[in-house]
């Protein structure tokens, strides 16, 4: 009896999880991400954002830490967790001598057609080097203007490989 009440309770629920639509409007907003990550589209990019206090927050893995204390000293690089903007990201990137690309799998979406959450797995690349992976949580909002991300969270794990030396002007 305990099973079916509890049954109900969970397909009761309005929320749920599930694999991204293609056709669904945070389908959308997931693939101009991507694709103005890809194209250093700045506007195409903070559309995608509310346009109000949008948290972003990295935390790197342990691993990661070290790599950064080893390269940068212990003195320079202390944080577990960096906090930046969506405007910081995508102007990191137009400066950025690489043709830079961040791949995505293992999709979830959950979502009742007011709030939305999406988790994924990312790997971020510099050219064909792969830089850092890990995983990514969105916050949406379904607001007039559409879906808009409010939140992004993410944990950085970076290669342990030598990095590649920037391309020169014309190279990409």
């Amino acid at each position: 009896m305990k099973y079916l009440a509890l049954c109900a309770l969970l397909f009761s629920h309005t929320a749920f999880t599930k694999e991204i639509s293609k056709d669904s409007e945070i389908s959308k907003v997931f693939s101009t991400f991507f694709e103005s990550i890809e194209n250093k589209d700045k506007d195409s990019f903070l559309n995608l954002f509310h346009p109000i206090n949008v948290s972003w927050v990295g935390v790197y893995s342990e691993e990661s830490i070290k790599i950064l204390r080893s390269r940068y000293g212990k003195d320079v690089f202390k944080p577990k967790d960096v906090t930046s903007t969506p405007t910081e990201f995508i102007d990191n990137i137009i400066k950025s001598p690489f043709y830079i690309t961040e791949k995505y799998k293992n999709v979830s979406v959950i979502e009742d057609s007011n709030i939305a959450t999406v988790t994924f797995d990312y790997s971020y690349f510099l050219g064909d080097f792969k830089s850092n992976w890990g995983q990514e949580s969105w916050l949406l909002v379904n607001t007039d203007n559409g879906w808009k991300i409010s939140a992004v969270n993410f944990s950085m794990t970076y290669s342990t490989k030598p990095w590649p030396k920037p391309p020169k002007a014309n190279d990409e």
